[in-house]
């Protein structure tokens, strides 16, 4: 797996785990002048059990194409108005993660994370960040309007579960297709940067925002 700009990380992977029996089938007989035995050995599924698929999830670009990453690898988030963060000012940011396993739905987690860019005074202690769902709710911070309320960096929103796909995994950088319903969700992350006094000092300050994303399979749905 690659990495890809813009995208985001499932970071920890759970599979089921099935416990295989093998089956075998014993027939005796007795015939007319000897007595034998005939033994019948019965083959549970000769393709193996289990998914061949893997359990994962994968971010979906602006550009509808399909990323997934290295497990434990953050990658960064595309912030189109990033030029305009200044003190009292907000940016925003959509991200898209979606299943990609045929039957396995997942719980997701997302962690918002930042660091300041190599060389440029460090800004992170001063973002504030509002994450909205789907449907507008809100899962970090208090809500769109209060963006200077919203919780510091490095905080976890839970996604709840997504859906499984429904179909055949989408492969890395192919374009994505959607899945059943409820088997993706959008983002909305407000990142506000808070008109403190001491921001004065950190004129030309920049920092790299990550969003770390941790499934784990589940079968509800």
């Amino acid at each position: 797996m690659r990495r890809h700009p813009g995208a985001a990380v499932p970071a920890r992977r759970r599979l089921a785990t099935l416990a295989v029996f093998a089956l075998v089938l014993v027939a005796g007989t007795v015939a007319t002048a000897a007595a034998f035995t005939d033994s019948a050995h019965l083959n549970l599924d000769s393709e193996g059990i289990g998914s061949g698929d893997p359990f994962e999830i994968v971010l979906v670009s602006a550009g509808g194409i399909a990323f997934d990453a290295e497990p434990g690898t953050p990658m960064p988030v595309d912030v189109p108005a990033r030029d305009a963060l200044v003190p009292g000012r907000t940016v925003q940011a959509e991200v898209r993660v979606a299943t990609n396993h045929p039957q396995l739905a997942a719980d997701v987690l997302a962690t918002i994370a930042g660091e300041p860019v190599a060389g440029t005074p460090d800004i992170t202690p001063y973002l504030r960040l509002t994450v909205l769902g789907a449907g507008g709710e809100v899962l970090l911070g208090t809500g769109p309007d209060d963006p200077q309320d919203g919780v510091p960096l490095g905080a976890t929103a839970d996604l709840g579960v997504l859906a499984a796909r429904g179909a055949a995994p989408v492969e890395d950088g192919q374009p994505w297709t959607a899945g059943a319903a409820g088997s993706d969700t959008t983002l909305t992350v407000l990142v506000h940067y808070l008109d403190d006094p001491a921001t004065t000092a950190l004129n030309g300050a920049q920092a790299h925002l990550t969003v770390r994303f941790d499934a784990t399979s589940t079968e509800a749905t």
